[in-house]
């Protein structure tokens, strides 16, 4: 597996849940979004996910989270792991 540009982010509650609701934790690829989307849409409880995304071509890494960050409303965290992209910018073959 090569290095990847991991730059963490995360989204604010913007409601309160009861201390016992279950959070469900999950990872997401783009291809994955319509699922997420419904899983969001009728799942009452807090979400915790990790959205895995291919750095375009063209762009930097800072680019790229510009783009995200015009659609949607996420925070960066203080943490940032600075590791180089792969070469060729796609995920690892399986």
């Amino acid at each position: 597996m090569q290095p990847m540009n991991i730059i963490p982010f995360f989204y604010r509650a913007s409601q309160s849940f009861p201390a016992d609701d279950i959070t469900i934790t999950t990872l997401v690829t783009p291809n994955r979004l319509p699922i997420l989307r419904k899983l969001a849409e009728r799942y009452p409880g807090p979400l915790s996910v990790t959205l895995h995304l291919p750095l375009s071509a063209s762009t930097t890494p800072t680019a790229d989270l510009e783009a995200l960050h015009a659609r949607i409303d996420c925070h960066h965290s203080v943490a940032h792991a600075a590791h180089a992209a792969p070469a060729d910018r796609a995920y690892p073959s399986v």
